[in-house]
């Protein structure tokens, strides 16, 4: 989803800045911005890196296996945080055995959702790109 959202925004803003032309495209770039896309991914709560998991996380749609760095009695990845209402929010935490340490102002509704997790990432790959390209074709 990842790559999918980063190479496509990367085309659509390459399309608009030279006027519709496809043989004017850097097709190279998109090929880039969809791997930053699909690694970027990697990080999200539904990531191949970061992403939530364990028998709790299962509740809300993600797997039991959690990524490969939240993983552990030491880890770095998204986790679950129950706020005083009563609501559950994935929030960005470090563990270190057994103590927690969430990250300040990262939370996002709790539940596995791919496709927000890989436009988000695409998003950042996609305009991260866009903003350097220059269309040098007439």
């Amino acid at each position: 989803m990842g790559g999918l959202a980063g190479g496509g925004i990367d085309l659509v803003t390459q399309l608009i800045r030279n006027g519709g032309s496809l043989s004017c495209v850097n097709w190279g770039q998109v090929g880039v911005s969809a791997l930053a896309g699909a690694a970027l991914f990697g990080l999200g709560p539904t990531g191949f890196l970061l992403g939530r998991g364990g028998a709790r996380a299962v509740q809300f749609g993600y797997s039991e296996s959690a990524g490969l760095l939240n993983y552990g009695t030491t880890r770095f990845g998204w986790g679950a945080r129950q706020e005083a209402s009563g609501a559950v929010s994935d929030v960005l935490r470090l563990v270190v055995n057994g103590a927690k340490t969430d990250i300040p102002g990262i939370a996002i509704p709790a539940g596995a959702n791919v496709v927000r997790d890989g436009a988000v990432a695409g998003a950042v790959a996609g305009a991260g790109a866009a903003a350097t390209t220059s269309c040098g074709c007439k």
